[in-house]
């Protein structure tokens, strides 16, 4: 499946624009701040259900109360996302059928690399273990529910810490099991996608090169 059209509505830098696409390669070009990186992130939120902005409000156009982007697959999907800064949470309408979260069996594969992704090989060990955390949420069903449990367990733990020493005493040990077994379970995750793409890697780059 594959996106074959997108009409942008007050969307960073686009007031009311469609595009149509190729099944085959498509090249955008246009001189600086013409809106190509606008563009790319829009085609990321239709296919993910994310945009590769965190902040919401940066999404809308200036001056602006909302933005909407509307896209179609080559199957006739129509996939509607509408931002609303008045909203909680930013639905992704399927047919018009509404998620809070695009399931995984809905997103689209999608690869995005720009230049700050060379820093991954660089920098610090924690922006390598969030690029295969990034990989592990759009590829594995459980991998989600397992981070957000052991996020509010952590946080739970840590809660616990700034109690009374006699209370921290009675309960700390039965946090520190469930974060070691949460955590196991996490590396394991981690380990099992390394592997992967381990044993994958010698034929794709032969496949490239």
């Amino acid at each position: 499946m594959t996106i074959t059209s997108a009409h942008l509505q007050n969307y960073r830098s686009y007031i009311d624009d469609v595009f149509e696409f190729s099944p085959d390669v498509n090249i955008i070009v246009g001189p600086n701040a013409s809106g190509k990186t606008n563009l790319l992130d829009a085609l990321y939120f239709i296919a993910s259900g994310g945009s590769i902005k965190l902040s919401r409000d940066s999404i809308i156009r200036d001056e602006q109360a909302w933005a909407r982007v509307d896209g179609l697959t080559s199957t006739n999907q129509a996939r509607v996302i509408k931002v609303d800064p008045n909203e909680k949470s930013v639905p992704i309408l399927i047919d018009e059928k509404k998620y809070k979260k695009l399931p995984i069996d809905m997103v689209l594969p999608v690869v995005l690399f720009e230049p700050n992704h060379l820093y991954f090989i660089t920098t610090s060990p924690e922006m390598r273990r969030q690029l295969i955390d990034e990989i592990l949420d759009k590829t594995d069903s459980e991998f989600n529910r397992l981070k957000n449990t052991y996020q509010r367990t952590l946080k739970q733990r840590n809660s616990l810490l700034k109690q009374p020493l006699q209370q921290v005493k009675k309960q700390i040990f039965a946090w520190y099991i469930r974060l070691s077994e949460l955590a196991g379970n996490y590396v394991k995750k981690r380990q099992d996608l390394l592997r992967k793409i381990k044993d994958d890697i010698s034929n794709v780059y032969s496949a490239i090169a």
